[in-house]
């Protein structure tokens, strides 16, 4: 199984991109489970998944203090798209399939299982799952987004 981390065949910039419209469907499906049982949960997860990605941001370009909620998507969208301008390729496609195989709340791929808290959320949330109508109504504004068919 894919980590859910992975940039592979990703620039710096498509997997910034990435993580920005991964976010958009995490928080899309807590304003849409806002009233279930499961949302504490699924926030808790959510905290440690920025957290990891703040941590990879870090990693990939240490000179800059980047982090999750300082990105913007239509900045890096408009960079990217200048950068390939003439060049023939489905990188929005190859994005929004990974939208689309992206599935958050498993406590595992975070790397924090070992932590004291993330554990005791997991045994009180172990069947976490993304809505998967709030996910393709996001997926649906993804594409829209990126100015392409889902």
């Amino acid at each position: 199984m894919k980590s859910i981390f992975s940039i592979d065949g990703f620039t710096f910039k498509e997997a910034f991109l990435l993580f920005c419209l991964e976010k958009e469907i995490i928080e899309s499906d807590l304003e849409y489970s806002k009233d279930e049982n499961v949302h504490e949960g699924k926030e808790q997860w959510f905290i440690f998944w920025k957290k990891n990605i703040n941590e990879l941001l870090v990693q990939l370009v240490p000179t800059e203090k980047l982090s999750i909620e300082k990105l913007d998507k239509k900045i890096l969208c408009s960079e990217i798209e200048e950068e390939i301008i003439n060049l023939n390729t489905n990188w929005k496609y190859i994005v929004l399939q990974r939208c689309a195989e992206f599935m958050p709340y498993d406590w595992f791929c975070l790397n924090c299982i070992e932590n004291k808290d993330a554990a005791l959320f997991n045994k009180a949330n172990p069947n976490l799952k993304l809505d998967q109508y709030s996910k393709d109504l996001t997926l649906n504004k993804i594409a829209s987004f990126l100015n392409i068919e889902y």
